[in-house]
Order: structure tokens, then C-alpha cells, then sequence
């Protein structure tokens, strides 16, 4: 069903699928004829794998796409011949993110939070990779076709939970680095900071409280003559011995 009539119901339950050209701005830079030959040989690929397998391609943000199907297996058999067409020459450096989530068609555009977590997964992504939220993970988990790996949980701009994505590792496709991940995540707070502010407070203060006792102590040498002289002083008192035991008058 294309999108402009299911607008006429508003809300849909989709698997959404966000890909772009990883780095095209900087091969645009580089050498112009080269970036429009990969953008458009992104495009006519693009096109062709989601016809067969009857999904829609919503948009079209220049070096980005943003497309629907209705099947999760679909979408990621579709996804597989994408990355593997797109390592034939020529070459074109694409990243694929899938969430499944609710759509809304308003005045013939589309929206919904789930539209962007997508986008937040795909971000992730790196030239030849195909990532996946749990809920499409739970889905094809048992589909023997498909090999995954998680990539751990991860906190997204504007999502209140944190989300675990998964790669898919089939042959030919690529996997992010655990450690070299990058995207649209939350700010971390930086608490180093805060740490490394608080001990210097309390540094700080010692400091201040050591002086001011050395500086009382110096002016007041009487004072320190007297705690001196008390803190040697000894007492030796003798305890009764209030039982019949006479070879132990004294303790």
C-alpha cells in the first residue's frame, strides 16, 4: 500500500529501514563526478532490491534513504543483496539501520520516535554494515540464515531507555568495533570532573586548616609547650582489691 493512502489511516506498525552513503560529503569534496556516480548507483540499487521484495522507499535525503516494508525478513533479505551489490564495483560505502516501530502519515510525510531511533541506529553503522534493534533481533533470532553479534546497549539521543543493538555478521557484511563506535548517543557526564573537582576541595581545605594550626601554634608557643608536657604525663593509680585473695592486695 503506498504511503499517500495509508495516510488515510494515519498509523501503522512498519519495519523501518535507514541507509545513507557513509562519508559522501567528503567524496563530494574530493571529486564531484565521483560521488554522483556512487549516489546514483545507490539509488538505482536501492530502488530495484526493495521492489522485489514489494517495500517503499518513503524519502530520499540526498545521500540517505528512508524505507518501509511490512515483513522483517523482508527487509533484512533485502538489506543482505544491498551491501553485497554495493561492494561490486563501483564501490559504494553504505550503512544500513532497522528498527520495527510505529510510523505516522500526516499530510503526505511521515513521523513517529521510531523513525528516529532508527536513524540513531543507523549512525552507528559503518561502510558495509547492517544493524538491528532487539525488537527485529527477537523476531529472527531463530531464522538460520541470519548470524548476529550484539553490540551492547547504548544510550541515544532523545530515547529514555537504553537500547542493545545487534550486527548482522553473515559473510561479506562488516561489523563496527566494540571500541570505535560512534553515533547520536547522549552526552556522557563527565564525572572525572567532578571527581578531580571535589578532591581538590577537600585538598584545599586541609591545606587551609593545616596552615591556620601551624600559624596558632607559632604565635602561641606556651600552648604548644603545655600540650607538649601533657601529652607526656603519665597516671599510676593503684585499684583495691575487694576480693578474699590476700597475695593480690593491689593491682
Amino acid at each position: 500500500m503506498d504511503h499517500k493512502e495509508q495516510s488515510k489511516n494515519n498509523r501503522k506498525l512498519a519495519v523501518i529501514l535507514f541507509a545513507d552513503i557513509q562519508g559522501y560529503t567528503a567524496i563530494m569534496q574530493s571529486d564531484e563526478g565521483k560521488a554522483m556516480n556512487r549516489l546514483r548507483q545507490y539509488q538505482t540499487v536501492l530502488k530495484e532490491e526493495v521492489d522485489k521484495v514489494k517495500g517503499e522507499i518513503i524519502k530520499n535525503y540526498g545521500d540517505g534513504s528512508l524505507c518501509l516494508f511490512s515483513s522483517v525478513l523482508e527487509a533484512l533479505r533485502c538489506s543482505k543483496n544491498l551491501q553485497h551489490t554495493f561492494q561490486n564495483d563501483p564501490v559504494v560505502p553504505v550503512r544500513i539501520g532497522i528498527h520495527l516501530g510505529d510510523v505516522v502519515f500526516e499530510e503526505n510525510d511521515i513521523y513517529g520516535n521510531d523513525i528516529n531511533i532508527a536513524s540513531r541506529i543507523e549512525s552507528m553503522g559503518i561502510a558495509g554494515s547492517i544493524l538491528i534493534s532487539r525488537n527485529i533481533y527477537e523476531k529472527v533470532r531463530n531464522q538460520s540464515e541470519f548470524e548476529f553479534k550484539s553490540l551492547g546497549s547504548f544510550e541515544f539521543k532523545n530515547v529514555k531507555e537504553p537500547m542493545e543493538i545487534f550486527a548482522l555478521t553473515n559473510e561479506g557484511l562488516a561489523v563496527p568495533s566494540k571500541g570505535n563506535i560512534q553515533g547520536k548517543f547522549k552526552e556522557k557526564k563527565n564525572n572525572k570532573l567532578k571527581w578531580a573537582l571535589a578532591i581538590i576541595a577537600v585538598v584545599a581545605f586541609l591545606g587551609i586548616q593545616i596552615y591556620s594550626n601551624y600559624r596558632f601554634e607559632r604565635s602561641n608557643p606556651q600552648v604548644l609547650e603545655a600540650d607538649s608536657f601533657e601529652a607526656k604525663k603519665v597516671a599510676v593509680l593503684p585499684f583495691l582489691n575487694t576480693k578474699s585473695d590476700e597475695d593480690t592486695d593491689y593491682l
